[in-house]
C-alpha cells in the first residue's frame, strides 16, 4: 500500500495552535485533514476492534492531522451509545496523543447529546463534532438553544458545529453559526457541508478571531480553503490519506496549482465516493484494498455491482490494485 502511494510529496506536519481574538479566544483543533473514519464491522455486525486499530495506525502513519470517530461516515446513526464510547476509548488508546481525537456526539435529542458529549469529554477526547438535529427540523432559535446548551455542559471541551442539510433536512444559517461562535467560547469551529460557498465566506468574514471553518465536502475542499477554511473533515482520506492529505497541505501552503493538480487527479474517485450513500462506496473501496470486510449496517447495504466495478477500475487506474 505504501508503494502505491509513492507519488506523495514530503510530509509537512501542521501543529494545532492557540489563536487569541479580541473578543473570544478560540483554540484551533487541527489544520489540514481530519479523517471521518469508517467503523469496521465483523460479519455479525459487531465492531471489529482489531481492524479499527489498524485503520487508525494507517491514518497516523500517513500524516493525517486528526481523526473523527462515530460521524456520518462512521455510521453513527446505527451505533449504540455504548458502541460509540467503545470506539472513542479505543481510538484514544491507539492514538495516545499523536493527533486530535474528535468524537461525533450529535443526535436529534439535546439531552442525549449532552450526556454522550459529557461522557466523551470524561474519556479524554480532544473535541466533539455535533451535527444539527435531524428529523425534528428546529427553528434557528432551536438550533441556537440546542448547541449553546451542549457547549455549556462541557465548558472545557472544544465543540465543532456540523451543518449538513442533506442529512438533517435543516440548515443552520450562517447568522446562527456566527451567533454561537460569538456567544459560546468553546464552540471553536464549524464543519460546513451545505455546499454553499457564500455561507462559508460569510462565516470566515464575520467569525471571531480563531474560529475555524472546515470543509465538509471533499470535492469542495480547495474552494473552501481559498475562502479561508483551515482544512477539511474528509471521507476520501480513509482510502488515500497520503494523497489527499498532501493535496490539502499544498492548498493551505498557498500552492494552489499543485493542489489543484492533485485534486483533479483524484476527482474520479471522489465522484465515486458519492455514487451511493456514504459510507457505502468508501467501505467498498477499503474492502477491495483488503483493509476491512465490506460489512455495513441496515438500512444501508453493500455497494451495487456497477458501483463495485467502477471503483475497482479507478483503484487500478490509481495503481492501488
Amino acid at each position: 500500500m505504501q508503494a502505491a502511494e509513492s507519488l506523495v510529496y514530503s510530509h509537512v506536519w501542521m501543529q494545532s495552535t492557540e489563536i487569541q481574538g479580541a473578543d473570544v479566544g478560540k483554540a484551533q483543533i487541527f489544520a489540514g485533514t481530519a479523517t471521518a473514519l469508517v467503523t469496521p464491522f465483523r460479519d455479525d455486525e459487531t465492531i471489529d476492534a482489531a481492524r479499527l486499530r489498524q485503520l487508525i495506525e494507517r491514518q497516523i502513519d500517513a500524516g493525517i492531522e486528526g481523526l473523527v470517530l462515530a460521524g456520518s461516515t462512521g455510521e453513527a446513526a446505527t451505533l449504540s451509545r455504548a458502541e460509540k464510547l467503545e470506539i472513542f476509548n479505543t481510538a484514544l488508546e491507539v492514538v495516545n496523543g499523536r493527533v486530535p481525537v474528535i468524537a461525533g456526539t450529535g443526535s436529534n435529542n439535546t439531552n442525549a447529546t449532552i450526556g454522550l458529549t459529557k461522557a466523551a469529554a470524561e474519556a479524554g477526547v480532544d473535541a466533539a463534532l455535533v451535527v444539527g438535529p435531524f428529523y425534528n427540523r428546529p427553528t434557528q432559535e432551536g438550533y441556537y438553544e440546542h448547541f449553546s446548551r451542549i457547549a455549556a455542559s462541557v465548558p472545557d471541551l472544544p465543540v465543532i458545529l456540523y451543518n449538513v442539510p442533506s442529512r438533517t433536512a435543516g440548515m443552520i444559517e450562517a447568522g446562527t453559526q456566527l451567533r454561537l461562535a460569538q456567544d459560546c467560547p468553546n464552540i471553536v469551529a464549524t464543519k460546513e457541508a451545505s455546499g454553499d460557498i457564500a455561507v462559508a465566506m460569510e462565516i470566515v468574514r464575520n467569525a471571531p478571531d480563531g474560529f475555524a471553518l472546515y470543509a465538509g465536502d471533499d470535492i469542495l475542499t480547495q474552494a473552501m480553503i481559498s475562502c479561508g477554511a483551515a482544512g477539511v473533515i474528509a471521507v476520501m482520506s480513509n482510502v488515500l490519506p497520503r494523497h489527499f492529505g498532501e493535496a490539502v497541505r499544498r492548498c493551505l501552503d498557498g500552492e494552489f496549482a499543485g493542489g489543484r493538480s492533485a485534486f483533479l487527479r483524484l476527482l474520479p474517485i471522489l465522484q465515486l465516493a458519492g455514487a451511493e450513500t456514504n459510507p457505502i462506496p468508501v467501505k467498498n473501496m477499503l474492502a477491495q484494498l483488503g483493509l476491512i470486510e465490506e460489512n455495513i449496517r441496515l438500512p444501508l447495504t453493500r455497494a451495487q455491482t456497477d458501483t463495485h466495478a467502477a471503483i475497482r477500475a479507478e483503484l487500478q487506474t490509481l495503481g492501488l490494485l
